[in-house]
């Protein structure tokens, strides 16, 4: 309104709504949070003299902008702070300060990753104050992007996430890193500049991650990734298999190969319980072709429904999913190790 005026002609600037640019006026007075503790307390004082139920409770939201615009709207507020000698307010006898700061909104960086590291999180993964894994593929971008626009801090959104100890192969994880309060917009800021030279840095800086498609993204591709990791892609997945007993390549390709699309009653995976809520999922593998490397293991390559627990298909996690390997070959199974080849059907 005017006051967003006066401040644009001080600063001789046009206003724009649609600005990255946002300037942040903060006044305060030394007096203003007495004086709304005040106000909420002789509110609250009052509703119990009426005999209502009120109570004030003492947590620092009590003395917040709405809990004092509430109390000075209500009928008998005047009398109230009249009665508690608040109205007038004393005069105030120290002027107030104000501080003024500038920031951009963040850049958002779009590209695809490829993690070849089985010790690696996604995003930095602490645990009982512990941090845990050699790095993560935010923390890897970071090292490169967060300095070159002087951003504050990262926010990393990916396309869904694999396991710690899985792979992501093939063209790679769709994501979107956000570089929050940059103070250098020389790498560029406009949608769709591509960043070439810091993906390439990227990719010589980290032996565990690799970038690419790497450019410049409208903020709302956040909410479209997102939308994209909960969609129903088919992904193609490969896993080592270890087998109780000596299976021949006759048995394997029968029971597997030729299992055709397979349908699961996926139970909530033990290991996630404690994040998940323990619902049944009917999940699809959609086709399996194997390898068999020796009678006790073999190399699987299989397509599935996103969403399948694909672990948890090989070991059966003690009988929460079934159909599972060892349910189809008759045997005990477990997995050993697990790539994500690629993400089907995308846009």
């Amino acid at each position: 309104g005017q006051f967003s005026a006066q401040v644009a002609a001080t600063l001789d600037a046009l206003r724009d709504d649609a600005s990255p640019y946002r300037v942040l006026l903060t006044v305060e007075h030394v007096a203003c949070e007495r004086e709304s503790e005040a106000i909420v307390d002789a509110s609250s004082r009052g509703a119990r003299a009426d005999g209502g139920k009120r109570q004030r409770v003492n947590d620092p939201s009590a003395s917040s902008m709405r809990s004092v615009l509430k109390a000075l709207s209500e009928p008998d507020c005047r009398a109230r702070l009249e009665r508690a000698g608040l109205c007038p307010p004393p005069a105030g006898v120290t002027p107030c300060s104000a501080s003024l700061r500038a920031s951009h909104a963040p850049v958002c960086i779009g590209g695809r990753y490829n993690k070849y590291s089985r010790e690696m999180p996604q995003t930095p993964w602490w645990l009982d104050n512990e941090k845990r894994g050699i790095s993560s593929v935010q923390e890897e971008l970071q090292t490169v992007l967060q300095p070159a626009y002087a951003a504050s801090a990262t926010v990393f959104h990916g396309a869904g996430r694999e396991d710690v100890d899985v792979r992501m192969l093939g063209s790679g994880r769709p994501f979107v890193i956000e570089m929050q309060e940059p103070a250098c917009l020389e790498p560029g800021t406009a949608v769709g500049t591509p960043l070439a030279e810091l993906e390439a840095a990227i990719n010589l800086a980290s032996e565990h991650v690799q970038v690419s498609q790497l450019r410049v993204v409208p903020s709302s591709s956040i909410g479209d990734l997102v939308r994209e990791g909960e969609s129903e892609h088919r992904k193609a997945y490969r896993c080592v298999v270890w087998l109780s007993r000596r299976v021949s390549a006759r048995e394997v390709a029968d029971k597997l190969d030729g299992a055709g699309e397979v349908l699961l009653e996926q139970r909530t995976p033990i290991r996630v319980l404690h994040r998940r809520p323990l619902l049944t999922r009917p999940r699809t593998v959609y086709s399996m072709r194997s390898e068999l490397l020796n009678g006790h293991y073999l190399m699987l390559d299989l397509v599935t429904q996103s969403g399948t627990y694909v672990k948890e298909f090989v070991h059966g996690d003690f009988g929460r999913t079934h159909p599972n390997v060892g349910s189809l070959l008759g045997c005990s199974a477990d997995i050993l190790q697990l790539d994500v080849l690629s993400i089907l059907d995308e846009r």
